[in-house]
């Protein structure tokens, strides 16, 4: 039969994932005959070097393999295929480790710790993953983002062992200046801080602002990450509805009058998790309303660029520099949920009258961001390399968007309610209102997929039916799969008689 052509084919669109097309090939050769039972692929790193990719994706492609049965591991000798591709086309059921049943009862835990341990339970290499809302390393790791950061690595000096700036290296504030100025923001070197992440922006706002025992304002659902901070300070979160087009000024305006609260945390854009985006009017009157109060606002803006339909709307920072406005809002933004997840690189936009109040937080909580990421940071945002990665990442992920949606609708009974925002990487879930999302589980994890309960973003009367299922690290051929997993799980809980699924009981 010849030897393996390890050689990649044409992607079939500008979409198509690297691993993916590594899949093709091995399965290609697989139905030639030069692959066969029990015989040995070459390393990851063998192959990445063949291939011209990163091993990431090699080792992510075997990996897929594995998971369908198609090849297997064997230690020191390597990377073998297990099956031929009749025995390939058999089956693509996914096991799951029997030992996934005997977690313990999730209401035994509260706040971080359910989080934590949703998170570990979905760990999995058997199971299909909603919960990653973050994109996929294969998208992010371009080979332009290679070579950026083979250029520092390689040109970084004495400097990296340096102590810098709490507010983080000039070099970057200015880049970072660029970048929002692109968003149609304005600001200036001495309004940024750069952070470890948006999380810390959060923290050293929060740690400014308030003291244990304050109220701060937030939306009702909220990221349950913010909420775990107010937790962990002893600040009491006070919620308020969202409409269709965002929070109600109503309900805000009684909130601040009942309770006297130091800020009003919001996330206006591709809300995480509840999808909602404030229309202009509602931010105008966000804007208007913590003005007359003098409230600071803290803005969340986790992944703007991520949109898939709709115009860029102003955020609550610009609308506040408009003639007339005296409001204070603090600008939060990471680079985790886009560009770079893993690096935790983000920023904050601070008002002058409150930036050495930030700084001294920042300094307290770590004295500056690693100098190698800062470096990084410059030389990516410098070289404009985001720009083809953010458009790789929207045309991607809104493909993946409209595949899960309509697979959910297809799966979920018709009662269910599926809020697809216009951007982000995750889908708010309503179930019937008989369905208690986080009994619900550990279930749905030996059917062989996971998802966040809707618990988790409530910070009081959570609505059980809810879920957050996320689309970052899904491929597409994985998604009619996940949604008919869900659906089966869904089914079972409500009694009803269920499309047949691997379980391991």
């Amino acid at each position: 039969m010849g030897k393996p052509n390890y050689t990649l084919d044409e992607p079939r669109d500008g979409s198509d994932p690297i691993y993916q097309r590594i899949e093709r090939m091995i399965l290609r050769e697989v139905d030639r005959g030069t692959l066969k039972e029990g015989d040995r692929l070459p390393s990851v790193r063998a192959l990445a070097n063949d291939l011209n990719v990163n091993a990431v994706t090699v080792s992510r492609a075997y990996r897929e393999l594995s998971r369908r049965g198609i090849l297997t591991g064997r230690g020191r000798g390597g990377t073998v295929i297990a099956h031929t591709s009749a025995k390939r086309h058999a089956s693509s059921s996914r096991p799951i480790d029997p030992s996934m049943a005997e977690i313990s009862h999730l209401r035994t835990v509260t706040g971080n710790r359910a989080f934590q341990q949703m998170l570990a339970a979905s760990q999995s290499e058997h199971l299909i993953q909603l919960t990653k809302a973050y994109p996929s390393s294969d998208l992010v790791w371009t080979p332009d983002v290679h070579k950026t950061f083979r250029d520092v690595s390689r040109k970084a000096g004495p400097e990296l062992f340096e102590y810098t700036s709490s507010a983080g290296s000039l070099d970057l504030r200015r880049a970072i200046l660029v970048y929002v100025s692109a968003q149609g923001m304005e600001a200036t070197t001495d309004e940024i801080i750069i952070t470890s992440g948006a999380q810390q922006g959060l923290d050293i706002v929060t740690r400014t602002l308030m003291r244990a025992g304050d109220k701060i304002i937030m939306e009702r659902p909220t990221y349950f990450g913010m909420l775990d901070l107010l937790r962990s300070s002893g600040i009491q979160p006070v919620t308020v509805e969202m409409l269709n087009d965002g929070v109600s000024p109503e309900a805000l305006e009684e909130a601040i009058v009942t309770h006297g609260p130091k800020a009003f945390y919001t996330m206006p854009t591709f809300h995480n998790p509840a999808g909602v985006t404030q229309s202009l009017e509602r931010r105008r009157q966000v804007v208007e309303i913590c003005a007359r109060y003098n409230l600071p606002i803290i803005e969340d803006d986790y992944a703007p660029e991520l949109r898939f339909s709709g115009e860029p709307l102003p955020t609550l920072w610009s609308l506040a520099r408009e003639e007339g406005n005296s409001c204070s809002v603090f600008y939060v933004r990471g680079f985790s949920k886009t560009y770079l997840p893993g690096v935790r690189l983000g920023f904050v936009l601070v008002p002058r009258s409150e930036y050495e109040n930030v700084l001294s937080s920042r300094s307290l909580s770590t004295l500056h961001s690693s100098n190698l990421v800062q470096l990084f940071g410059v030389a990516y945002f410098k070289s404009e390399v985001w720009l083809s990665v953010r458009d790789q990442l929207v045309k991607t992920y809104s493909k993946r968007q409209s595949a899960l949606v309509k697979s959910l609708k297809s799966n979920l009974p018709r009662t269910a309610r599926i809020l697809a925002p216009d951007g982000g990487l995750n889908v708010w879930l309503h179930l019937p209102d008989e369905i208690d999302a986080t009994e619900m589980f550990y279930t749905a994890i030996r059917n062989g997929v996971s998802y966040f309960a809707g618990e988790l973003f409530f910070a009081d009367k959570p609505a059980l039916n809810t879920m957050r299922v996320s689309f970052g690290a899904l491929s597409e051929a994985e998604i009619p799969d996940a949604a008919a997993r869900l659906g089966a799980t869904v089914s079972q809980q409500m009694g009803e008689k269920a499309p047949s699924v691997t379980m391991v009981l």
